[in-house]
Parts: C-alpha cells; sequence; structure tokens
C-alpha cells in the first residue's frame, strides 16, 4: 500500500535530497538503515511499489496511476538488466523517480498516470554522461546519496584513505565513488585537477644539523640513576672525615679501664 509520509514530502520540496535519502532509509529500510551495502528491492517494497520482472523492451519502466480513488504504482526490470551493481542503481534512480515527481502528484490529488523509462541501465548511462533534464539530474542525485550517504561516505573514506577501497565497503563501482567524492569535495576531479597550474620546484632547503639520536626511556633512567649516585658520592666525599683515635691513645685508654672502671672507653 503506498503511503504519503510529510517529512519526506517536506525534503522533496525543499530540495534536500541528501536529507530525503536519510529520511528513506529511516522510514523504508528497516535492519538495513545504516548499511553501507544497502539493496533498494526491499525498501521499494516497504514503500507499496510492486516489483516484477518482464520483456518490454526497456531496462526498466516505473508506472504510477490513479485507480479510481487508489494509488498504484509498479517497477518492471527487464530480464537483460542483470548486474547487481545496475540493478541496484537503476532502483534508487527510478525510486528517485517516483519521490520527486509522483508523490507530489499523489498529495495534491492530481496524479493520473506517470510513466518513467529507462532505455539502459541508468548506472551506465550516468558513468558515461552524467547529464539530461533536471528530473534526471535529481533522480541520479537521490540514487547516489541513498546509496553512499554523505556522513557516511566522509568518515570510510577518512578511514579508509582510497576512492577504491571505499568503493568496495560500499559495494559500488569505483567510478561511481569518485564521482561522489568529487560531489562532496573530498578530492579534486580530473577535469580540476588537469586545469590546476604544476608548482614550481622549491628551492631546495638548507641542510637541518643531523638531530640526536633519542635516548629510550630506559637510558634516560639508567643515566638518572647513575647521576644519583655520582651526587651522593660527591657529596660523601665533600663531607670531613671523622678523625680517628691514634693507637698509642687506645692502648692507655685500655690500661686505665684495668685500673679504674669508671674510665669512659
Amino acid at each position: 500500500m503506498l503511503a504519503l509520509f510529510p517529512e519526506i514530502l517536506h525534503m522533496v520540496n525543499s530540495g534536500d535530497l541528501e536529507t530525503l535519502a536519510c529520511l528513506v532509509r529511516k522510514y523504508f529500510a528497516d535492519k538495513q538503515i545504516y548499511s553501507p551495502r544497502l539493496r533498494v528491492e526491499p525498501l521499494l517494497i516497504n514503500a507499496g511499489l510492486e516489483l516484477s520482472r518482464d520483456d518490454i523492451g526497456d531496462a526498466a519502466r516505473l508506472f504510477a496511476a490513479d485507480h479510481r480513488g487508489a494509488w498504484h504504482a509498479s517497477l518492471i526490470l527487464s530480464p537483460s538488466l542483470r548486474d547487481p551493481g545496475e540493478v541496484n542503481f537503476t532502483l534508487a534512480h527510478l525510486f528517485g523517480h517516483f519521490l520527486c515527481e509522483i508523490q507530489p502528484l499523489m498529495a495534491k490529488g492530481e496524479l493520473k498516470t506517470h510513466e518513467v523509462r529507462e532505455r539502459s541501465g541508468a548506472l551506465g548511462r550516468f558513468l558515461k554522461k552524467p547529464s539530461g533534464t533536471p528530473e534526471e539530474l535529481q533522480a541520479d542525485a537521490f540514487a547516489n546519496a541513498l546509496l553512499m550517504p554523505r556522513g557516511m561516505v566522509k568518515k570510510a573514506y577518512a578511514t579508509l584513505g582510497t576512492a577504491r577501497d571505499t568503493a568496495a565497503f560500499f559495494n559500488v563501482r569505483p567510478e561511481l565513488m569518485e564521482q561522489r567524492l568529487a560531489q562532496l569535495e573530498l578530492v579534486a576531479t580530473q577535469t580540476e585537477a588537469a586545469q590546476t597550474p604544476a608548482a614550481e620546484p622549491a628551492a631546495k632547503p638548507a641542510p637541518k644539523p643531523t638531530p640526536k639520536p633519542q635516548q629510550s626511556s630506559l637510558e634516560k633512567a639508567q643515566k638518572s640513576v647513575a647521576a644519583s649516585h655520582y651526587r651522593r658520592e660527591e657529596e660523601s666525599a665533600a663531607k670531613p672525615a671523622t678523625p680517628k683515635s691514634s693507637e698509642g691513645l687506645s692502648r692507655l685508654r685500655a690500661i686505665a679501664r684495668k685500673i679504674d672502671k669508671s674510665v669512659d672507653p
């Protein structure tokens, strides 16, 4: 059953596709809400669209109509569309058409019939030439945001460090991730890189003095202990020595003790 959600309609009207994609995950993704490897087919089913495969002459077709006050929407894929990445992106792309074009008509009570045809896979077309009508560009942007949420991509790229590894993490093609990273201004596009003037060779810096090797904690501790012993020995050497009694005086005292027990030793 098709349903309308005010939050989703508000984001469609505001044009905030990044937040729209997050809300779609929230409402329709169930346990996939935070999954980097999102499967779009369950989202469409949860949203009330009927999915099927049939030989329709195109890669995919989205059709929606109002049958006597009851909304109906179906999405048909060609049996020839088999690549998982192509299927996932095409479904996300057509879901963008449904949310941004068909749902506003439903909300206004103006939906009669609406059809969107994808002649070839949406992903192959997008990677070859990411351009087209405003509606196509909007659907492409939504598909990117749904499959590769902005916050998740930034965190993953900061951790993984390369577009290829980040693409593998999201289970998308490296070329698609490169475009997404460029869109989020995390990397420069190939055009920008080509237009950036080459930097002049920097003057050779003056040779720096060879740094002294850093001491290990153990070496520092050993030297500290040695210095402490050295200081104690030095202090002991500085103290005046206690004068020792002469042997003659000792013998006299011994004789005196024999004569008089009161003599101090």
